[in-house]
């Protein structure tokens, strides 16, 4: 019977696949076969690759290098560099002491495959780049030569992790970055661009087409950027044409028609804006066929992705733990938000337009009073502001069905932030493959939202691995001067009979609700977590009530569930991070209505 229900599962996974995603698996399956083989063979022809110094774009990494000085915290990945070179690495929140002088590439105590690709990323270059071109001391330098040498040594082509296509990626934009940041006069230049080259010709043949998504970005990124510096040589040419054509297609299908991200995970929304921000800046100083086409497409790309995350985000301007988010360990805000002070967004809800709503990109204030809803409706998130309350609710598709890996089982879940302090929040990401909270953080007791017996609205699996998937819909959507409600709902199609869920959350200047109905009722038991900000603090003040306090704020929490019991939960708000946070549960009542109201004291 498991071998059954297995074999259905990997079908409900596999029928959403596009065919050139099937072909690509298949090709990849052979690669690594063969790779061992051919490479040791290829090694020869690979180091006679040397671009010429009149065949790069010398105005583009010009340009480039002024913009790194604010685009990149360059001081700090000088010193993640010294780090890793006296024996520390430390990478998502985990630190490895090798207590060696030269840095070990393949690390046997590794924490996780995703620490390893950080690892490769070659991240903390440019600090040491920018350390030279200020002229700095020959340990600087010899440091930049001992990281350099290391790798090529302890990599050679076509071994893994080092030479997998996504850290492979990003390893070119960062070589290409040093190489902009390092002068004209200095050997090292030369020497970084030889190694991006190569390395951006050995890509050409490992695009993940296979994963889509921000993999696929990634690729298409190196690619363009690659064939824009080396535009004076007939080498740049396959990368420049793959790479366009690439980032052409991906412009066009990863970012929706309201401005988010397919993937639907502000994370990595946040990390296409800074590549679209990276992109508009180097790409006019190319003079490669399109460039100036695919600029355009960038710029109208970031400004509307822009407007989505400068409104789905808290008062104190992190965004919320929809699907796979963690925070950053360094603002990467104003590396994005730069020169975008205020919008006016016009956004249709499916069930009227909402209009004279203006969105900055600025982090909201706590003092902001005026009510607002903005529905971003393809994306499937909508942010409802009045008097001291800020809701975000996520009433959207999990993700691309194509690639749902960093999907979360989050459907109808709600984050609230309460007079500028986030309140309630998702149980966040703290790590990939071989973390191992990875299956709970994905689950939907993890989350803010309604979940019958064990099971969860979309079939997980696997560390990134989606079976069948249910799907909300937005009902309905109101606002005038005194209340904003969303009504939104979702049947389960993993359970059978299949249960449905309406959620209901109005918001008032003094007050929250939330009306959560199953269908039919009684059939499941119906749990409703609501996982607290650790500032947080909760106790019973009477049988149906619950006190919320953080310093001076105290939240009154009413209820009619059949039991409520106070415990706590993991919450990560950062790869490589777990911290314990209080947790409400409740138990929906037999009529299938569990209504909770929030308001503040005093």
């Amino acid at each position: 019977m498991s071998m059954i229900s297995d074999a259905i599962r990997l079908y409900d996974t596999v029928k959403h696949l596009l065919p050139s995603q099937v072909a690509a698996l298949a090709f990849f399956a052979a690669r690594r076969r063969i790779v061992p083989a051919v490479c040791p063979r290829l090694t020869s022809t690979y180091y006679r690759v040397i671009p010429q110094v009149h065949e790069v774009n010398n105005e583009l990494l010009g340009t480039w290098a002024e913009m790194l000085q604010t685009f990149l915290p360059l001081p700090s990945l000088r010193q993640n560099a010294y780090d890793l070179l006296s024996g520390r690495p430390s990478f998502i929140g985990h630190t490895l002491v090798t207590n060696e002088s030269v840095p070990d590439w393949h690390p046997k105590t590794s924490p996780s495959r995703l620490w390893d690709y950080h690892l490769h990323y070659l991240d903390c270059l440019p600090g040491l780049a920018a350390s030279i071109c200020r002229g700095a001391a020959d340990s600087d330098k010899r440091q930049f030569d001992s990281l350099v040498s290391s790798w090529e040594q302890q990599n050679p082509l076509g071994s893994s992790p080092g030479w997998d296509p996504y850290p492979t990626s990003l390893r070119i934009v960062n070589l290409l970055r040093s190489a902009a940041l390092i002068p004209s006069s200095d050997i090292r230049r030369n020497r970084l661009l030889t190694m991006a080259t190569r390395q951006a010709l050995t890509l050409l043949s490992m695009v993940e087409w296979h994963l889509q998504g921000n993999h696929l970005w990634a690729n298409a990124k190196a690619l363009v950027l690659a064939g824009a510096v080396f535009q004076h040589s007939r080498l740049a040419l396959p990368l420049w044409f793959l790479g366009k054509t690439l980032l052409h297609r991906e412009l066009t299908r990863q970012f929706l028609s309201d401005g988010g991200h397919f993937e639907r995970s502000p994370m990595y929304h946040l990390l296409l804006l800074r590549d679209l921000n990276e992109l508009m800046t180097v790409l006019p100083e190319s003079r490669q066929p399109g460039a100036e086409q695919l600029t355009k497409l960038c710029r109208l790309r970031y400004d509307s992705g822009n407007v989505f995350f400068g409104a789905v985000r808290h008062p104190d301007g992190n965004f919320p733990h929809f699907n796979d988010t963690a925070q950053f360990q360094f603002d990467m805000n104003h590396t994005v938000l730069k020169d975008q002070s205020h919008r006016t967004v016009h956004i249709a809800t499916g069930v009227e337009r909402v209009t004279n709503t203006t969105v900055s990109t600025d982090p909201p204030r706590a003092t902001e009073r005026l009510p607002t809803l903005i529905t971003f409706p393809e994306t499937g998130y909508s942010v409802a502001k009045q008097g001291d309350w800020v809701v975000l609710f996520d009433h959207g598709e999990i993700g691309p069905d194509e690639q749902p890996g960093h999907a979360h089982a989050d459907l109808l879940s709600v984050e609230i932030s309460c007079r500028g302090q986030r309140l309630f929040i998702n149980g966040g990401t703290g790590g990939y493959a071989d973390y191992p909270w990875r299956n709970n953080e994905r689950r939907t007791s993890s989350h803010n939202t309604v979940q019958f017996g064990d099971h969860d609205p979309v079939e997980l699996w696997g560390n990134f691995r989606v079976g069948k998937r249910s799907v909300p819909v937005l009902r309905n959507t109101t606002a005038n001067s005194g209340r904003i409600q969303l009504v939104a709902s979702c049947t389960w199609v993993t359970l059978d009979p299949s249960p449905t869920h309406c959620r209901s959350v109005s918001v008032t200047e003094t007050a929250i609700e939330i009306i959560d109905r199953v269908r039919p009722a009684g059939h499941y038991k119906a749990i409703i977590r609501y996982h607290l900000a650790p500032e947080w603090s909760v106790f019973r003040s009477k049988a149906d009530q619950f006190l919320i306090r953080y310093k001076d704020n105290v939240v009154i929490m009413s209820h009619n569930a059949r039991v409520a019991t106070i415990g706590t939960t993991l919450y990560a708000p950062s790869f490589g991070l777990n911290v314990e946070r209080p947790c409400v549960f409740l138990i929906v009542p037999p009529s299938g209505e569990c209504v909770v109201n929030l308001r503040i004291r005093g």
